[in-house]
C-alpha cells in the first residue's frame, strides 16, 4: 500500500506539467442506437502524452489525479477543450455554408446528424460549488448549445455525493444538458437511488455485459436494469459490447444503445471531422 501511494505521488508533478504543456488529448467512442430513432453520440475519453511521446491511458494516471486533488483541473480542461472544439466546428460549418459552390440542403441535413458529446465528471468536480458556474461560462463564451452535452457520473460517485449530484443534474438539465449514470449496477443499492437522480441514460456496468452470453445471472441483471430504466423513462446503454454475439443479446433484451468495439472504435476527437457531416461541409 505504501509503495502504491508513493507511486501515485510521483504522478502529481507529471500531471501538473501535462496540464501546463497541453499534453492531454481527447478521444471519442461512439454510442450507437440499436433500434433506430435514437440520438447518436460519442463519449469523450482522455489520454496523456508523456515526455517521450507515448500515449498513457487514463487507468494509469486518473487514480493519482483523484487521490491528490488534480481531477478538478483535468475535468475543467476537458470541458473547456470540448467547448472550444465545438465553437471551431461551428465556425467551419458556417464558412462552408457561405460557400455558394456547396449544396446547402445537404449541409443542413448533415449538421442535423451531428450528435452530442458525453463528458465524464469526477467526484471532485461534482462537489465543487463553482462547477455549475464554470460550465455555464464555457457555454456562453463558446456559444455552445447545452443540448450538445451529456455529462456522465459513475454510480459510485453519484451515490457518494448524492446531494451535490442532484443539485448539479437539475441545474444543468434546465439548460438542456443530458446526464448519464455510468457503471450502473456496480452497487447493490442502485435502484433505491434512481428516483433521486433524474438522469436521461443508464449505462449498464460492463462487468455484467462482457460475459452476458455465458452467464445467466448477468443476463438476468442486464434485463432487470434495462426494464427498470425504461419504466422510469430512462434510456439504457450497454458498455463493453465487444463482439456480435453480445450485440445480438442486448439488442434482443431491448437495450437502447451499445458502446464497444462491436459498434465503434476509439478515435481522436479531431477524427470526428471525418463524419458524414464534415465530408459534406468541406
Amino acid at each position: 500500500m505504501v509503495a502504491k501511494r508513493h507511486g501515485e505521488t510521483m504522478w502529481v508533478p507529471l500531471l501538473t506539467e501535462a496540464l501546463q504543456s497541453q499534453r492531454f488529448v481527447l478521444y471519442t467512442q461512439p454510442i450507437v442506437s440499436l433500434h433506430g430513432g435514437g440520438a447518436e453520440h460519442v463519449e469523450v475519453l482522455i489520454r496523456m502524452i508523456n515526455d517521450k511521446g507515448d500515449l498513457i491511458f487514463p487507468g494509469t494516471f486518473l487514480p493519482a489525479a483523484e487521490r491528490f486533488d488534480v481531477m478538478l483541473s483535468i475535468d475543467r480542461w476537458v470541458i473547456q477543450t470540448v467547448c472550444d472544439w465545438l465553437r471551431n466546428t461551428r465556425t467551419k460549418y458556417d464558412h462552408a455554408y457561405r460557400n455558394p459552390q456547396i449544396d446547402r440542403v445537404r449541409i443542413a441535413k448533415s449538421v442535423s446528424q451531428v450528435g452530442f458529446y458525453s463528458i465524464n465528471l469526477s467526484g471532485a468536480t461534482l462537489n465543487d460549488p463553482a462547477t455549475g458556474d464554470f460550465i455555464l461560462d464555457m457555454f456562453e463564451r463558446n456559444a455552445v448549445d447545452p443540448g450538445l452535452i451529456c455529462f456522465e457520473i459513475t454510480e459510485t460517485v453519484a451515490i457518494s455525493n448524492l446531494d451535490a449530484a442532484s443539485v448539479l443534474i437539475r441545474r444543468m438539465k434546465k439548460l438542456g444538458c443530458r446526464f448519464a449514470l455510468d457503471d450502473f449496477g456496480s452497487g447493490f443499492s442502485s435502484f433505491a437511488y434512481l428516483k433521486m437522480l433524474p438522469v436521461d441514460y443508464l449505462k449498464i456496468d460492463g462487468m455484467f455485459v462482457r460475459d452476458i452470453t455465458a452467464n445467466g445471472v448477468n443476463h438476468a441483471l442486464v434485463r432487470a436494469i434495462n426494464d427498470v430504466g425504461h419504466v422510469m423513462g430512462m434510456e439504457t446503454i450497454a458498455e463493453f459490447v465487444e463482439n456480435d454475439a453480445i450485440l445480438d443479446v442486448i439488442r434482443d433484451l431491448g437495450v437502447d444503445y451499445a458502446q464497444g468495439h462491436a459498434v465503434g472504435s476509439v478515435k481522436p476527437l479531431l477524427d470526428v471531422s471525418s463524419s458524414p457531416a464534415w465530408k459534406t461541409a468541406t
